[in-house]
């Protein structure tokens, strides 16, 4: 009867269980709200059917209890219920590669008999919760990988003893690794790669990992110096250090790895030379170094390693020749990428040898010689990169015959052989013949000549073409309009003549082109408002001449557009306001005419804007002040009359401003960018005044007058009679009175004749022959006082006019006398209409009127 009791109360508890576990999925179930596979879970996963039958559950031969659940790779989107820790027989869990997302629960800790843990490539976030490590002690296998998993390690995985594999690869955990994971004896593999940790590795981590087979941490921001002890490491077969702060030298040590295959350096601070014993490493097949400061020759015994596959150490300075046996003792290898260095010697020959090799990047060296012949042997190659070295090419005729041997490498993407010491040669029909794959040629610098073959545009993948200083002639052909997928073209710096072929507006994607520096003429074509990826466009010192398209206007998201030292005629649109985006302007030695347009201060962008040498005339306009950013504002060399206006200090980051030699006049602003202007930004405006270190007079009040004649049209006026009749003068530029007295007789007066000569004389007994007849009377009551007033007024005018500017009355001064005439006028009782004396005073202007 106990026995049966017994059976039955186990039988209860299983049962109890089994529930337990039906009822923990079916929370997972409730939380994937979507998917590829929810809706086949969704009939699978049901009440009606025996958990142990449900797709991705195994359980238990003798308890029924579910001891694994692996749903990965099934594109589930949803979050992770804490439910998951009623699991509680769970050896395995998998729900890799699909869309979970949310925190990691804290209930995982509730599954102690867990031994494999993977959540990797989903979304999950949040910090990973440290109480979960302090009960799955059995856990040999750690794996959450591509998620967004923040905060730091827990300090709870170094209790893992039995850990093998810990991955936390490409999450956004930070700070230190705890040292109690460099203890972990069992660990096989330790995965950082992609996150923001730090601190260095410990000294002793090759004797505290003796298992270790992998070792990846690049992408972080690890420093010091790498442990020699890693050479205890027997088993390592993967060590993977690039892209941290690590210093020091390569140790020897790493030579007593004889398992390594993957040896990864690059992208740090070491130094030194490349240890000798890295030979030792036979089979090794990948050793990166580069982006580092590495120094000395590379090891002749690294050439022997027979299974290597890749050699990258650009970007050192490392010295020395290439092996001349190299294509025969390294017949593996797919990647030789050693540019940006400084080797020389010449490229061995059996380097056509290599038959799969995909990349040789030479660039940036000292090589001499000849580029190695047979270079069609290598039908793999993909990546070709001579670039700026002392190469020269053998050729039996005038055409460039390292093309034509190219035309084998039918997977060339690549290919650059420009700034070497070529001698003049043409560009073979065949380049059209080049791998319908090419996206990069770099010819500059070549010393190529002849003209640009029509075949070229049978190269329809090209996204970059560079063939700038050379010596190209002749047209530019239409079919370059085939180059569809063109993003950059640079032709500048030749001898290309002709017109720009319409052909070019069909290049929807041509995000730069330079023709500048060439003998191009006509017209820029009308449609060039097609090419809506243009941000750079470059056509300096051509003979294009005519009006800029109006389509220019609508590339909105157009960043420069230069076309100095052109015939391009016409007025500069107020449409140049839509360019939103642009930072740079270069309209300068042209033949613009017409004004500036207001809508420049449109351009809140625009850091550098030159209209030089041109024939723009009007004002500059006040708008200038909206454009906020610019850093460099040339106007010289025009006929552009007015003032400065004062707003341009705003401009606070403007470092660069001329506007010499046009007809500028007024005072030159002091406070803003102008503080640290200098007399060459005015030169040659012969009416600016201002202070002494812009190499201009001081503002006298006829030059404060001016500098505001563009707006409210400042005149000093005084009617005189002439007999019977009266005229007009009117004080003309410069600050002194040169316009004849022309009478409503018709009388002119004699040219050397001057306003201010004339009142000048008639002091002090002819003052009444020189004033309104209708302003003072002879019989008027206290004549002689009134005319002392007058007197002192026209004394006072005669002061503002003197020839030389620095005898002139400093405005302030005129203020004070003006007022006080004033005052004696107005105690002598003289009425309104008499003598009208109006002043208008602020720091800037005077206004005098007499008798009006």
């Amino acid at each position: 009867m106990l026995l049966f009791a017994d059976v039955f109360t186990a039988y209860a508890s299983t049962i109890s269980a089994n529930d337990d576990d039906q009822s923990a999925l079916l929370a997972l179930k409730s939380r994937i709200s979507s998917g590829s596979n929810s809706a086949f879970l969704e009939k699978n996963w049901t009440a009606e059917s025996p958990v142990c039958t449900w797709i991705g559950v195994l359980c238990s031969s003798s308890s029924k209890r579910v001891t694994s659940l692996d749903i990965s790779s099934m594109n589930l989107i949803g979050s992770i219920p804490p439910d998951i820790g009623n699991l509680s027989s769970l050896f395995f869990l998998d729900l890799s590669r699909n869309f979970f997302h949310g925190n990691l629960p804290e209930e995982l800790a509730q599954l102690r008999k867990l031994e494999y843990l993977d959540l990797s490539h989903n979304n999950l976030s949040g910090a990973i919760p440290p109480s979960i490590f302090g009960t799955l002690l059995n856990l040999r296998f750690l794996i959450l990988d591509y998620n967004e998993l923040t905060g730091s390690i827990p300090e709870g995985i170094g209790d893992l003893r039995f850990l093998r594999e810990l991955d936390l690869e490409y999450n956004q955990l930070n700070g230190p690794v705890p040292a109690g994971v460099f203890n972990l004896s069992w660990l096989e593999q330790m995965a950082f790669t992609g996150n923001n940790l730090s601190g260095n590795l410990p000294p002793d981590i090759g004797f505290k990992l003796p298992m270790l087979k992998g070792l990846y941490i690049s992408q972080n921001q690890f420093g010091g110096s790498i442990p020699a002890s890693l050479g205890q490491c027997s088993q390592l077969e993967f060590l993977s250090l690039s892209y941290n702060a690590f210093t020091g030298v390569i140790p020897r040590e790493i030579g007593n790895l004889s398992s390594l295959e993957t040896l990864m350096l690059a992208d740090n601070k070491l130094t030194g030379s490349i240890p000798a014993e890295i030979g030792n490493l036979q089979r090794l097949e990948v050793f990166s170094a580069y982006k580092n400061s590495l120094s000395g020759s590379i090891p002749e015994s690294i050439f022997n390693i027979t299974t290597l596959k890749f050699l990258l150490c650009a970007l050192n300075d490392l010295s020395g020749n290439l092996p001349p046996n190299l294509g025969q003792v390294i017949p593996n290898l797919q990647n030789l990428n050693v540019g940006y260095n400084n080797l020389s010697g010449t490229i061995p020959p059996t380097i056509s040898n290599v038959s799969r090799l995909t990349v040789l990047s030479l660039a940036s060296n000292s090589f001499t010689g000849f580029i190695p012949e047979m270079l069609e042997n290598l039908r793999s190659l993909e990546i070709l990169g001579l670039q700026d070295n002392n190469l020269k090419i053998k050729s039996m005729s005038s055409e460039l015959s390292l093309i034509t041997p190219l035309t084998y490498c039918r997977n060339l993407t690549y290919l650059s052989f420009g700034l070497n010491l070529f001698s003049p040669l043409v560009l073979p029909a065949s380049i059209g013949n080049l791998s319908t794959h090419l996206k990069h040629f770099d010819a500059r610098g070549s010393e190529i000549s002849g003209v640009l073959p029509a075949e070229i545009g049978n190269l329809t993948s090209i996204s970059w073409l560079n063939l700038c200083n050379n010596d190209l002639t002749g047209p530019i052909p239409k079919t370059v309009g085939s180059l569809r997928s063109i993003q950059e073209l640079s032709l500048q710096h030749n001898q290309l003549e002709g017109s720009i072929p319409d052909t070019i507006c069909n290049l929807l994607n041509l995000g730069l082109i330079d023709l500048s520096f060439n003998r191009i003429s006509g017209i820029l074509p009308s449609c060039i408002g097609n090419n809506t990826s243009l941000r750079y466009l470059h056509l300096d010192s051509n003979y294009v001449s005519s009006r800029l398209p109006p389509s220019l206007w609508t590339l909105n998201d157009l960043l420069m557009v230069t076309a100095s030292s052109n015939s391009l005629s016409g007025s500069i649109p107020p449409e140049i306001g839509s360019l939103q985006a642009i930072i740079n302007i270069d309209f300068s030695q042209n033949k613009f005419l017409g004004n500036i347009p207001v809508t420049v201060g449109k351009l809140q962008n625009l850091l550098q804007l030159s209209f030089a040498e041109n024939q723009l005339d009007g004002s500059i306009p006040d708008s200038f002040d909206q454009a906020i950013s610019l850093e460099m504002l040339d106007l010289s060399n025009n006929k552009l009359t007015g003032v400065i206006p004062k707003s341009l200090e705003a401009l606070v980051y403007l470092k660069m401003f001329n506007i010499s030699f046009n007809r500028l006049s007024g005072k030159i602003p002091c406070e803003g960018p102008f503080k640290n202007f200098t007399a060459s930004s005015f030169i040659s405006n012969a009416a600016l005044c201002g202070d002494p270190r812009f190499g201009v007079p001081p503002c006298t009040i006829t030059q404060a007058n001016k500098r505001l004649r563009s707006s409210i049209t400042p005149i000093l006026w005084v009617i005189i009679p002439l007999g019977s009749s009266s005229s007009i003068y009117q004080g003309a530029r410069d600050g002194n009175v040169h316009t004849k007295a022309i009478g409503t007789m018709g009388y002119i007066a004699p040219g050397d004749i001057t306003l201010r000569g004339w009142i000048k004389d008639s002091f002090p007994d002819g003052i009444l022959q020189v004033i309104d007849s209708n302003l003072l009377e002879p019989e008027e009551a206290n004549l002689e006082a009134k005319m002392k007033c007058v007197s002192s007024i026209m004394e006072l005018a005669l002061q503002c006019t003197a020839p030389l500017p620095g005898s002139r009355m400093n405005i302030h001064d005129v203020l004070s006398a003006l007022k006080r005439l004033r005052s004696q006028l107005i105690l002598l009782d003289v009425t309104e209409g008499q003598v009208d004396l109006k002043v208008k005073s602020n720091k800037n202007f005077s206004e005098l009127k007499f008798g009006l």
